[in-house]
């Protein structure tokens, strides 16, 4: 009985200090863990001994704020990330964002286009409707009836009372910033964003160099752009895609335009394609084109070398963006079945230019997924499309990882 008592009595002592304990010292706030992230074994055909970044030193001004954003000194960053079909889908660019995002914060979603409005395929985490028919066009098209600016497509209409719904997917992508990239000729449109329920956003206006901006109440998934004509006239309301931003969120804001069978070409005939690029403020500006041009099967090396010097020169001369980096178009096959050196003469003269040219790197994905004939291998592990052009969802997903790994090297370096 005496031993109950006393171990009665130790144990109210123990339960007493550890309250007491509780009362005086301060609470450990939890921490979040971010899950490490979780890499695609890489196949032996892959050439790893090749996957970095060529001339990385030429990426030195993004690198700097890069380590500034990691640190705390910054709070975003902004990467535009500019090509053709393999971008269009959506499945790479959503990959290498997801990296960049769970490693230095995610500042929102990026440049979007509603392109399931526009009638072609749109990324997987996007949904667009519309209670009308649009006027659309694409920097491939021989002539742009409606003007092209960065995202590669354009959509105008003269109608009042239009809406365009847009909804993401993926609940990590609030946004509270909405830029329009567009022109509201004469303020024709009166414009205004819904939510749900159907209730006008408490939004405020604020400057945009390439359309509208507009401030939401709170950060969300969804919304609605509606138009409502103010003025009498044939004038138009041209949308040119939509910047979402998350201005509470420190971290990385990754944009990615890609446009079916684009090339350098398109890209220098697009008439507001710099302008707006200006506009959206990149601090690093990824280049992955060439594809189109190796499929070609007259190609002209020549002429490609003119566009790509063209376009690279507009941007140095117009955009404040001191960091460029080319990705080299990868191995495929003409019609689906004839190998092809082309996209090796391409890499080629790209390293040339860099080279000759300055302030651009490169990023070799042609030598990384093995060189001449290895999109075959890729298709037998089941990485690449029956075109021996386009990529499986796995493909593209390992392409994204692997540029994530040279990009990472490059900045611990």
């Amino acid at each position: 009985m005496k031993k109950r008592f006393i171990f009665g009595v130790l144990a109210f002592c123990a339960l007493a200090a550890i309250c007491t304990a509780s009362k005086h010292e301060p609470t450990a706030k939890k921490i979040k863990v971010k899950p490490p992230i979780e890499y695609m074994p890489v196949p032996s055909f892959v050439n790893e001994t090749a996957n970095y970044i060529h001339y990385k030193e030429q990426l030195s001004p993004f690198f700097e704020k890069l380590r500034q954003l990691k640190n705390g000194e910054i709070s975003r960053l902004h990467i535009l990330h500019i090509g053709d079909s393999h971008l269009q889908a959506g499945f790479l660019p959503g990959e290498l964002r997801y990296l960049l995002q769970a490693t230095f914060g995610n500042a929102g979603r990026g440049l979007v286009f509603p392109y399931q409005i526009a009638k072609t395929n749109a990324p997987f985490d996007i949904r667009t409707e519309s209670n009308i028919e649009w006027e659309c066009s694409r920097n491939i098209n021989i002539n742009h009836d409606v003007p092209i600016g960065v995202c590669g497509y354009s959509m105008r209409t003269a109608k009042s009372g239009f809406t365009v719904d847009i909804q993401l997917k993926n609940h990590e992508d609030h946004f509270n910033k909405v830029s329009i990239l567009g022109n509201n000729s004469e303020e024709a449109f009166n414009i205004e964003l819904w939510g749900e329920p159907e209730s006008v956003l408490a939004i405020q206006k604020t400057p945009f160099k390439a359309g509208s901006c507009f401030l939401l109440d709170k950060p969300r998934t969804g919304m609605t752009v509606s138009g409502k004509k103010v003025v009498e006239g044939a004038a138009y309301f041209t949308m040119q895609g939509l910047l979402l931003e998350n201005t509470e969120n420190k971290g990385i804001l990754y944009s990615a335009a890609g446009v079916n069978g684009a090339s350098y070409y398109s890209y220098n005939r697009s008439e507001q394609f710099i302008e707006q690029l200006t506009a959206l403020e990149p601090d690093l500006i990824i280049v992955s084109l060439g594809t189109n041009e190796a499929a070609d099967a007259n190609m002209s090396l020549p002429f490609i070398q003119k566009q790509v010097m063209g376009f690279l020169e507009n941007l140095k001369k117009n955009s404040n963006c001191k960091s460029i980096l080319i990705v080299t178009p990868p191995d495929i096959y003409l019609r689906s079945r004839y190998k092809t050196k082309h996209s090796m003469e391409l890499a080629e003269m790209m390293h040339d230019v860099a080279k000759s040219y300055g302030g651009i790197a490169i990023w070799d994905f042609y030598e990384v997924m093995g060189g001449y004939g290895s999109v075959n291998s890729w298709f037998n592990a089941n990485l690449a499309a029956n075109d021996r052009i386009h990529y499986s969802i796995e493909g593209y997903k390992l392409q994204a990882q692997l540029l994530f790994k040279a990009m990472m090297k490059a900045f611990e370096q």
